[in-house]
């Protein structure tokens, strides 16, 4: 199901500045994870895959007992700026964070690869996973924000854009509120001429742990 969208202008990113503000995007999400230390069996695990220039899936696993609940991604090498993250998410089961990097439709001559960090630690009481997809967008951008159940709070975020071979569209935010997450996603300087939607239904679970207030 489709819900939550909002295709009015969101701030758009041209394709010069879209890996470089991407990987500062997440990795400061990292940064800013500080309060979840007292979480038991809390850990960051990262991965680098291979440096080509082809599109790329950088998966990292939690240890054994651990779920992923954040997570974050870069990329690395030639061509920053026209290669972009399109998928950032848990796993389906929670076991490991993957993230998705390809290169803009002008391609790029040199190497890059993606760095892949997952934040893992034991599954707090009553953790559920929350999805939703938005509709399609006709614009250059669309977001949606997905709520979790009533007495619960987000703590981790993914998504998706679903809709673009090449990395014409971008993931242009994922924020995280005290009941809610919101995804946004851009479409580059160039533009893209088909529809494109932000899909959460299996890329973008929501951790919600039980609120302890």
């Amino acid at each position: 199901m489709r819900e939550g969208s909002n295709r009015t202008r969101w701030t758009r990113r041209t394709a010069a500045v879209g890996g470089a503000a991407l990987s500062a995007l997440v990795l400061g999400q990292l940064a800013l994870a500080g309060p979840v230390a007292a979480v038991p069996g809390l850990s960051v695990k990262t991965t680098t895959g291979p440096s080509n220039s082809s599109a790329k899936t950088q998966n990292t696993t939690c240890p054994a007992g651990t779920k992923v609940i954040g997570g974050g991604g870069a990329i690395t090498g030639s061509g920053l700026g026209q290669v972009g993250m399109d998928i950032m998410r848990p796993l389906i089961g929670g076991d490991a964070y993957s993230v998705t990097g390809r290169e803009d439709e002008n391609g790029v001559g040199g190497n890059w690869a993606v760095t892949a960090n997952a934040i893992c630690a034991t599954p707090p009481a009553g953790l559920v996973m929350v999805s939703g997809s938005s509709a399609p967008s006709f614009g250059t951008s669309n977001w949606f924000e997905k709520s979790c159940p009533a007495g619960k709070h987000a703590i981790g975020v993914g998504g998706a854009v679903v809709g673009a071979a090449n990395s014409e569209v971008v993931l242009e935010d994922l924020r995280i509120h005290q009941n809610s997450v919101v995804v946004a996603g851009a479409e580059d300087g160039t533009g893209f001429a088909g529809s494109w939607w932000l899909d959460a239904a299996r890329s973008a679970p929501t951790r919600c742990p039980a609120s302890s207030a």
